[in-house]
């Protein structure tokens, strides 16, 4: 009896109607969402801050470079289409749908992102679009956008890589062309990744501090609650502040942590010396044309007189032009062979390994917060209340090699509402070597992912490198 009239005022104090302005709305998201790598490990990316898909979970990725990026200058790029919820609705806020709140439909969502490495140092960016609609008599129109932009510095031949960067949320709220809510938040985060050479484990963590953008100023009048086309707009609009930490370990017999040193710049070591034989040669013939006052022409590269015959200087510009264009030959041949040692390096390197990654996520707490969809319910559902801990584990494998990558997972959600469970979620993805592309010397991969779990099913595709 006392249970069904708990129940009975929970259900009754959800259902209480939005009257003043005094409250935030929590557009914090709580699935897993991003590219198939992430998506496929269930999102336990912390520890591997691996490419830019690794940027949201863990900054370090701007400088974390994969094993197989051996030049001084690299580059990354990455596309994926996400399509929650394509064939049915979904519960994208956990809110349990039985609370009166109507489900997310017609989800997608698009990232992109790129990456350049410049020996230690990186610098990249991603884009991250969301869209859906929440159904009421005229279904409202959600859409976020989230960009990222950031470096990062790898030490220690790459043992430990910290990176920070700025992150700018924008969302917007329609209905019938009217907009609700519409702000621009900027917040900062920060990481850093310990994979120490030829261990078998890494350690990342990440923070986040809360992104807080004013939509209703103090100024107002708190006894005539601001309005727009019917709907009692809030305070602000609040993303909780963010820690994760993560740990992996690789087994079998791939390496997992191979140091990093820059190659030689053989092209600028074989400039020196042609530049050091030019001045040798000069330093004779000024020395010559001194005679008895040879000792006044200097040391290489410091002469203190250029030569003057004429027909020494036009025949030493003939000398240099040929020796320059061989030089050149000399450079293109031995960075060939240093790019054919590397893939021959790298195509030798052993496949077969079993990669085991697993995060802890912590999201804190909105005061006097409601989610999305209770905002434009027009409820005061409480939403992120508490701080919330969520778990994820992915597993990776390599059963084809050199062309095909597989992973599987398993995470838990926390509910931010009150009184709604949370849910465990599975995922499964996998890569597939696609062709080369010649132009860009890279080797195309299309990835494939799905994320099911009570009232949620994610699938998407993605393109990117295959390595």
């Amino acid at each position: 009896m006392v249970g069904a009239l708990w129940v009975a005022f929970a259900a009754s104090a959800a259902a209480q109607p939005i009257t003043t302005n005094d409250f935030r709305i929590d557009a914090q998201a709580t699935p897993v969402l991003g590219g198939s790598r992430v998506v496929g490990l269930a999102g336990a990316y912390t520890a591997l801050a691996e490419g830019i898909d690794a940027i949201p979970y863990n900054p370090a990725g701007y400088a974390a470079r994969f094993p197989y990026e051996h030049d001084w200058y690299e580059y990354e790029l990455s596309l994926g289409v996400q399509l929650a919820g394509a064939f049915s609705k979904v519960d994208y806020f956990l809110n349990g749908q039985g609370s009166g709140l109507g489900p997310v439909s017609g989800f997608y969502g698009f990232n992109g992102a790129g990456r350049l490495q410049f020996a230690h140092l990186g610098v990249g960016g991603s884009l991250q679009l969301e869209a859906f609609e929440i159904g009421r008599e005229d279904p409202v129109e959600v859409t976020f956008v989230t960009a990222r932009f950031g470096a990062g510095y790898n030490f220690l031949d790459g043992q430990l890589a910290v990176g920070a960067g700025i992150q700018t949320v924008s969302m917007s709220i329609v209905e019938n062309d009217v907009a609700l809510v519409d702000f621009t938040g900027v917040g900062f985060e920060a990481g850093f990744v310990l994979r120490l050479a030829d261990r078998r484990w890494r350690l990342g963590f990440m923070a986040r501090n809360p992104v807080d953008a004013r939509v209703v100023t103090d100024e107002d009048d708190p006894t005539m609650p601001t309005e727009v086309a019917g709907f009692v707009l809030p305070r602000s609009v609040n993303l909780p502040w963010e820690f994760r930490t993560g740990f992996a370990w690789q087994f079998l017999e791939r390496p997992f942590n191979p140091r990093f040193s820059p190659p030689k710049n053989v092209a600028q070591a074989m400039e020196r010396r042609l530049q050091r034989r030019w001045c040798e040669r000069e330093r004779e013939q000024v020395r010559r044309e001194l005679g008895e006052r040879a000792d006044e022409a200097g040391e290489c590269p410091f002469l203190r007189g250029r030569a003057r015959d004429p027909r020494w200087r036009a025949a030493e510009q003939e000398r240099r032009q040929a020796e320059q264009l061989a030089m050149q030959d000399e450079i293109e041949r031995g960075q060939a062979a240093v790019a054919d040692f590397w893939d021959e390096m790298e195509e030798s390197r052993a496949r077969r390994y079993l990669l085991v990654s697993a995060d802890l996520r912590l999201l804190g707490r909105v005061q006097n917060g409601v989610g999305i969809d209770a905002f434009i319910a027009q409820e005061q559902a409480r939403r992120g209340e508490h701080v919330t801990v969520g778990f994820h584990l992915g597993a990776e494998s390599e059963p084809w090699p050199h062309q095909m990558k597989v992973r599987a997972g398993v995470y838990f959600e926390p509910a931010r509402y009150e009184n709604v469970r949370g849910r465990f979620h599975g995922t499964f993805g996998f890569d597939f070597r696609l062709f080369e592309i010649p132009y860009l010397a890279t080797v195309l991969r299309a990835g494939f992912y799905v994320d099911g779990a009570r009232d949620w099913v994610n699938w998407g595709i993605s393109l990117g490198g295959w390595h």
